[in-house]
């Protein structure tokens, strides 16, 4: 005699192993999609940054550019090699911004290899791009600007003795000439503070 009780509690076991099963694989298959979509994402970005002409056009917006505001850009750069370096490499970056806001790439796997180019690149544009936004794009690497990391000296740690340096000097000058006290740094280098900050707070995006 055929139970059919036990049949229907068999076969629904199966159904529901069969369905969480079914489950655990579409999960499976969209992590590892999410993983090949990662790396495709990161490894483009990387071929970008990597490439002569990028370098090229980084390098010249550093160490080349004339321009110090939009009128002088536009009268000696727009058309040329200074617009097309601009637009290059800003907008790479400012892509780069996207990403990250949008949670598409962590900051902390790319960030450690550009970000310290990032921020060399932004202090030299960033009157030109000010000016820009208020005459014709109000919204220019706004992406780039936002990601650019709050803790400058974790990636570019001379900064730090360069501004003790500047600080240093504009208090001898107020004083008159004489150097006054300073607590809370005496014994520490930049490089060291910049080292205590990066462990206190560590290195994040705005």
């Amino acid at each position: 005699m055929i139970d059919w009780q036990a049949d229907a509690a068999i076969a629904t076991i199966v159904s529901s192993v069969t369905i969480v099963a079914g489950a655990i694989f579409v999960v499976i298959q969209l992590r590892q999609a999410a993983r090949d979509r990662y790396f495709t994402i990161t490894a483009n970005l990387f071929e970008i940054w990597h490439s002569s002409q990028f370098q090229d056009d980084q390098l010249f917006l550093l160490h080349k550019l004339n321009a110090v505001s939009w009128d002088e850009f536009v009268a000696n750069g727009r058309g040329k090699r200074a617009a097309r370096a601009l637009h290059w490499v800003a907008g790479f970056y400012d892509r780069v911004g996207n990403l990250i806001r949008n949670r598409l790439i962590r900051e902390d796997d790319i960030l450690p290899t550009v970000g310290g180019f990032a921020i060399a690149v932004w202090q030299r544009i960033e009157p030109i791009v000010q000016e820009a936004r208020w005459r014709e794009n109000a919204f220019l690497f706004q992406n780039f600007e936002a990601v650019l990391p709050n803790c400058r000296e974790c990636y570019v740690p001379a900064a730090a003795d360069i501004r003790e340096a500047t600080v240093l000097a504009d208090d001898v000058a107020a004083a008159g000439g004489k150097a006054p006290g300073r607590s809370g740094c005496r014994g520490h280098t930049g490089r060291q503070q910049a080292t205590e900050r990066q462990e206190d707070q560590g290195c994040g995006a705005r």
